[in-house]
């Protein structure tokens, strides 16, 4: 089990399949600083890919802005880029596919805003696990 905590890069999205399966999916930064050999620090964000399956209802909790931290698997997509044209290349992507999350805070109290949002739109319960009749294959 691999654990990042960053905050979303825009609004989750949620892919609806025949037979009632559904995942959500959704990218976190986390922002990664050293010092380097000039001792200087550099910041390096490092993005993650995650997906939750069967968890519809979570799709308009998740929005740009909001700090989480996802537990869960971390394993590797492969595609060809631009496959109809002259540019095609192979591309491979970590993809962490979520068993637990946990909020951390919201996009309001991120930003400052002064509104605050009923707490049961905001912070729904934990996700925690899948059940084997769950899972997509």
């Amino acid at each position: 089990m691999h654990t990042f905590t960053g905050r979303i890069t825009r609004n989750a999205n949620l892919h609806e399949f025949d037979g009632g399966k559904s995942i959500v999916s959704f990218t976190i930064v986390e922002n990664n600083s050293y010092v380097n050999k000039d001792k200087k620090l550099v910041e390096k964000p490092y993005f993650v890919q995650c997906e939750i399956w069967n968890r519809k209802n979570l799709v308009r909790h998740l929005k740009k802005g909001m700090l989480l931290q996802v537990e869960g698997e971390l394993g590797v997509r492969a595609f060809i880029k631009d496959k109809d044209t002259h540019h095609a290349k192979a591309v491979g992507v970590q993809q962490l596919t979520v068993r637990e999350l946990k909020f951390l805070d919201s996009k309001n109290k991120t930003q400052g805003s002064s509104e605050q949002p009923a707490a049961a739109t905001t912070t729904p319960p934990a996700v925690t696990g899948t059940d084997a009749d769950d899972l997509p294959f």
